[in-house]
């Protein structure tokens, strides 16, 4: 019986060892024993309604995606949507925000498993609820950013048609 349990002793002795041993070179290497998000800005922060949004890559192992964040005064991040933790589908690919002229609102292009989309951020402040922009389906990468040319000019958005008809008439034009 006292063997039994000089052995579980020594087990957890044990346990206890290569736990702290494994946190202090984890520790020692810069990481940690238990998952954090990495959030890292890509490109230029953007002025929207007084405020500065940018695009983020976010990382929590297994999984990332790509975001738009709220930055405070600071030039800390403080919100961001779709946060990485929560996200089923990700992002896979994004493209960085650009301002109106006006800099009353601000636009980006992302991709998700149904295709590419270019969202108009018009309420900086409601970024973290997910409710301070709306998207327009867009049919490809290039159509992304024409889209995104055209919003940083002033112009319109253009429906999927408009952009496949522009498309035709510019592949007609070099035959």
């Amino acid at each position: 019986m006292w063997q039994v349990v000089l052995g579980l002793r020594s087990l957890l002795v044990k346990i206890a060892v290569f736990v702290t041993m494994a946190a202090l070179l984890a520790w020692a290497l810069g990481g940690t024993l238990w998952p954090r998000t990495s959030i890292r800005a890509i490109g230029e922060p953007v002025a929207c309604d007084g405020v500065e949004i940018v695009l983020v890559h976010q990382v929590r192992a297994p999984r990332a995606t790509y975001g738009i964040a709220r930055i405070d005064e600071d030039g800390e991040i403080v919100s961001r949507t779709p946060k990485v933790e929560e996200t089923t589908p990700a992002w896979r690919d994004a493209m960085t925000a650009v301002a109106s002229p006006n800099g009353a609102t601000a636009a980006f292009a992302f991709e998700m498993a149904g295709g590419w989309s270019v969202a108009v951020v018009e309420s900086p402040m409601d970024l973290a609820s997910g409710t301070g922009w709306r998207d327009w389906p867009v049919i490809d990468r290039l159509e992304a950013a024409r889209q995104l040319a055209r919003f940083a000019e002033g112009l319109p958005l253009q429906d999927e048609a408009t952009q496949q008809a522009a498309r035709s008439a510019v592949i007609d034009a070099g035959e």
